[in-house]
């Protein structure tokens, strides 16, 4: 079971999550509501225990709004280095951006190359289940 977060934290919280991951916020500069959908949706089930931050960045990431933004109009390479900048909070080392180009060259996608950067040790230790990257 998730953290339940107080009611007070859960719109700062999934703004920033959705800063992180989608470049844009769900609440504009003066506090007014852009994404009424999503921070209602994440804002429940985080506040209710039924989602981890993490599992809010796991699902924003697989997203077709990612896909569509982060994803589609990049060459694989730099679709890969958003999912590091976005998941991981840094930029993609060698190793990994080939490790990911292969495997998406293989047929594995780019929804493997998320899973596999959230699920990762690096994300554990630097972020849990409760922390923004």
């Amino acid at each position: 079971m998730a953290k339940h977060w107080d009611v007070a934290q859960v719109s700062a919280l999934v703004n920033q999550i959705y800063n992180q991951v989608m470049g844009r916020g769900v609440l504009d500069n003066n506090g007014s509501i852009t994404d009424p959908s999503g921070l209602f949706a994440f804002g429940c089930a985080l506040r209710d225990g039924n989602m981890s931050v993490r599992d809010t960045v796991r699902s924003l990431g697989l997203s077709q709004e990612y896909f569509n933004r982060f994803i589609v109009p990049l060459t694989v390479a730099d679709g890969i280095n958003q999912c590091y900048v976005h998941f991981l909070g840094r930029q993609a080392d060698q190793g990994g951006l080939q490790n990911y180009e292969q495997g998406i060259r293989n047929g594995g996608g780019f929804n493997a190359v998320i899973n596999s950067l959230i699920d990762s040790d690096e994300y554990t230790k630097k972020f849990g289940a409760d922390v923004v990257p």
